[in-house]
């Protein structure tokens, strides 16, 4: 069994039981985790450390002719990459396109992916915006750092349509997005003020069992209002904090 020295400070669960291995400390090939990450190196055994300044620069010969020789067998694979990098996008807009067309949304996925910039495109955002928009009269802004999903939020405009298709669009995305820490599906609201005063955040449990209204705050949230239904908070934001033209006599709750 070749004996090997591990390289650098690495966490290994497959070697021994230890744990950890630290530089110099000999390790063998039947550490499979190790010996397959390439974390390590067959020596026989350590090799003396360079001391003098020839030993110094005909060593660093070595390693630079070691590291062009891996640069010149990673450039196919780079290549490689890439081109498949560039199919999967173009396919990927083109998936989209017609899930969205046919009505064939796989939404858990794509309230992830619109988080993502390895995972989203300019073309899944702009079908995104027109069918929240255009179905629900929601918009989406940014994501949510922890929950890693889109930032869907409710705007309501003074109309009856209005007010159905917000409420509708709570009802139909609250069991799709991921609660934060506090149990809560949060949706922005974007309202006339434009969050000139506070920022809004609808609060839903994904069951619907409770829903309140948060001012979101440079310090501190706070609770504006509490609801019994999605009906009776849509209600209140088309009141209060509605989208749209604000009148000369309309006040800012």
């Amino acid at each position: 069994m070749s004996s090997v020295i591990v390289i650098g400070y690495e966490e290994c669960p497959d070697c021994h039981g230890k744990g950890y291995h630290r530089d110099d400390r000999d390790c063998t090939t039947d550490c499979v985790r190790c010996w397959a990450s390439g974390r390590i190196e067959v020596y026989g055994t350590a090799p003396k450390p360079p001391s003098t300044l020839d030993e110094m620069k005909a060593r660093l010969a070595v390693i630079d002719a070691e590291r062009t020789a891996l640069f010149e067998q990673k450039a196919p694979i780079d290549a490689k990459l890439v081109a498949l990098y560039k199919e999967r996008d173009k396919l990927k807009e083109e998936h989209d396109k017609l899930a969205f067309a046919s009505g064939e949304i796989d939404w858990k996925q794509a309230v992830g992916d619109v988080a993502h910039d390895g995972r989203s495109s300019l073309v899944l955002l702009d079908l995104v915006h027109k069918k929240l928009s255009d179905t629900w009269d929601m918009y989406h802004s940014g994501y949510w750092n922890d929950t890693m999903e889109g930032n869907f939020q409710v705007k309501v405009e003074r109309t009856d349509e209005s007010e159905r298709k917000s409420i509708a669009g709570v009802r139909f995305f609250a069991p799709v997005l991921k609660p934060h820490e506090d149990g809560y599906v949060w949706f922005g609201v974007f309202e006339h003020s434009l969050s000139r005063y506070e920022t809004l955040c609808l609060k839903v449990k994904p069951d619907l069992s409770d829903i309140r209204l948060e001012a979101l705050r440079s310090t501190h949230q706070a609770l504006k209002a509490t609801f019994k239904t999605v009906e009776e908070a849509i209600k209140y934001i088309r009141e209060h904090h509605w989208y749209g033209d604000r009148g000369e006599d309309d006040e800012i709750d």
